[in-house]
């Protein structure tokens, strides 16, 4: 399996919400739905990324 998706949609955190709500109804596919939920976490990192505080400069 490659990092690069191949075809279809990106998983969305709703997406991803979904499959985890159904995996914890039924009981199956609880790692699958780790892996989602995991995948959608880091595309929405990557997307928006969180502001970083500004740099000190040194004093002289």
């Amino acid at each position: 399996m490659t990092k690069k998706q191949q075809g279809g949609s990106p998983m969305t955190k709703s997406d991803a919400a979904r499959i985890q709500s159904q995996s914890d109804r039924t009981g199956h596919n609880q790692d699958f739905a780790r892996r989602a939920q995991s995948t959608a976490d880091r595309r929405a990192q990557a997307e928006h990324p969180a502001p970083q505080p500004p740099k000190k400069h040194a004093q002289r």
